[in-house]
């Protein structure tokens, strides 16, 4: 009678280990399905901000060139404008103050068409303007070549941003297969160990 109380106990209490882990780990693999979804997402977002800041720097840049042209003394105001946004907290990742390591980059890569943008910008468009700021002849050369890597800058941010959507659904898609065989391999281990043994 001591020995047959015993056992029960023993299978009570493996009853409970195997409810107390299945229960854990669907929480568990569904806890880390979420917070990997919302880091992807949170990506995703700054991604969405960047495409729409880099796209506002090519308005800027038009603007620039209309300016130089009609008001002169509203150039200056611009030019201060769109440093100030290309050095905003969202690009600071992407600046590479390193012009070897910049080199040394992939020429594809989002980093090194930033960073040529940007140099662009910082070392030949912006000087030729503060020094020929009411004159027009070549600026608009060079206003179109920094439109157009301005242009280059944005799409790479929306493809960037398009390859992070498609790593989030591939990634919920595995979450959503493993979360299922999982439940599956569970219920069949309730149902052997748990349901099978109870009912005996």
């Amino acid at each position: 009678m001591i020995l047959n109380s015993k056992a029960k106990k023993q299978f009570i209490h493996s009853v409970m280990n195997y409810i107390n882990l299945s229960l854990l780990t669907m929480v568990g693999i569904t806890l880390l399905s979420i917070i990997f979804s919302f880091l992807l997402t949170e990506q995703a977002d700054n991604d969405a901000h960047a495409i729409n800041l880099s796209g506002s720097m090519r308005m800027q840049i038009y603007h620039i060139g209309l300016a130089v042209t009609q008001s002169p003394e509203d150039a200056l105001e611009l030019i201060k404008k769109l440093d100030k946004t290309w050095k905003s907290a969202l690009f600071t990742g992407y600046h590479e103050t390193n012009l070897i390591d910049l080199k040394k980059t992939d020429p594809n890569s989002l980093a090194y068409i930033f960073n040529s943008a940007y140099r662009h910008w910082l070392d030949v468009v912006r000087p030729q303007l503060l020094e020929q700021i009411n004159e027009s002849d070549g600026l608009f050369a060079l206003l179109a070549k920094q439109a157009q890597l301005t242009d280059t800058l944005v799409n790479k941010f929306q493809m960037h941003a398009e390859s992070k959507i498609r790593r989030l659904r591939a990634f919920q898609l595995v979450a959503m297969l493993i979360i299922t065989i999982s439940g599956g391999l569970i219920f069949y281990l309730l149902k052997n160990r748990v349901e099978i043994p109870l009912s005996r």
